[in-house]
């Protein structure tokens, strides 16, 4: 759902599994960046988001209720959990359930792809990715979408 009357912050996430066990591991929450239209444009993994350091513990919160409330329905697998921040009378204000994604998602991928290259941007964009970004979905055969990862400055 896209809420455009809000004076958006900015967006964070938090991802993890359900086990047969249960609610299981929660990696650190990335950041999401959002198109111009409010449509997902890529997730930031880092250890210095000042928004993501902000609102971290009631995101994981989120994502520990909402996974639980997943185990108890039968998932198994991957999940992600979206937050946004907006501001109120100009004080920033935290949402830190906007929606539940119970699938693999661009957050644990974005970790996949850090763990091995280190903080940076998982992306998605139409035509060819920026020159210095390790491509992972090139745009061809009529279909313009494209996927890279970019380290961290």
């Amino acid at each position: 759902m896209v809420e455009p009357w809000l004076d958006r912050v900015g967006d964070l996430g938090q991802v993890g599994v359900v086990g047969a066990a249960g609610a299981g591991a929660r990696l650190p929450a990335p950041r999401l960046h959002s198109d111009d239209g409010g449509g997902f444009a890529g997730v930031a993994i880092s250890t210095d988001d000042p928004l993501v350091a902000a609102h971290a513990d009631a995101v994981a919160e989120a994502a520990r209720a909402a996974g639980a409330a997943l185990a108890a329905l039968g998932h198994r697998g991957p999940f992600g959990v979206d937050a946004l921040v907006h501001r109120v009378g100009g004080a920033p204000r935290l949402r830190p359930l906007v929606e539940i994604n119970a699938r693999m998602t661009f957050g644990l991928v974005g970790h996949a792809w850090a763990e091995r290259l280190g903080p940076g941007t998982l992306a998605i964009g139409r035509g060819a990715p920026p020159v210095d970004a390790v491509a992972l979905l090139l745009p061809g055969d009529g279909a313009p979408t494209a996927a890279w990862f970019t380290r961290a400055a």
